[in-house]
């Protein structure tokens, strides 16, 4: 069951966090915790 829903959520937080970007495009840090997120993830 986890490794099931293991893509859906890499999916939900690549999602959310180029929703979070949208936002706070202006915001370096929170730009540079994408990027470090989208790093770990993929």
């Amino acid at each position: 069951m986890t490794a099931k829903k293991s893509p859906y959520i890499k999916t939900f937080l690549f999602f959310y966090i180029m929703y979070r970007q949208m936002i706070a495009i202006s915001n370096a840090e929170n730009f540079h915790l994408a990027t470090f997120f989208i790093k770990f993830l993929f």
